[in-house]
């Protein structure tokens, strides 16, 4: 367990050093065929800074949606117009990841209730209503 956490610790930190491309502000990224890094949660007047490596992408041609939650792998369907933006059910690996399993729960399900998006310069921000849910970066 202790090896899982050192490696785990040495991953996140190493990642932290992954250069990002300087972009201008007013520059955006696509929503689609982009790797999205969750950097933070928002839940319940709190907000979780994220330091694992969990994902999404989303495939325009398919509008399939895969990604994942810190432990396993995720995928699903996806419905978009504008900037509206709407997951199905999502399907889910299972294997359990105690470390993990709170952020890849919280994760999941506010995934579940997103239904509009904004991007600004490499950022990605997904909101129920006016409600920030999650927050990522473009990588």
């Amino acid at each position: 367990m202790k090896k899982y956490l050192s490696i785990s610790a040495l991953f996140v930190l190493l990642s932290s050093f992954i250069a990002v491309p300087a972009t201008d502000p007013a520059d955006s990224v696509s929503l689609f065929q982009t790797r999205w890094v969750l950097r933070s949660i928002h839940e319940k007047d709190k907000v979780d800074f994220i330091y694992t490596y969990a994902w999404l992408e989303l495939d325009e041609a398919g509008k399939k949606i895969s990604g994942n939650g810190s432990c396993n792998r995720f995928g699903g369907q996806y419905q978009s117009d504008g900037q509206s933006l709407q997951f199905g059910a999502l399907f889910s690996t299972k294997m359990f990841c105690q470390e993990m399993q709170e952020i890849e729960s919280a994760f999941l399900r506010n995934l579940s209730r997103v239904n509009r998006y904004v991007i600004s310069g490499l950022k990605l921000r997904l909101y129920k209503d006016e409600q920030l849910l999650l927050e990522f970066r473009a990588v």
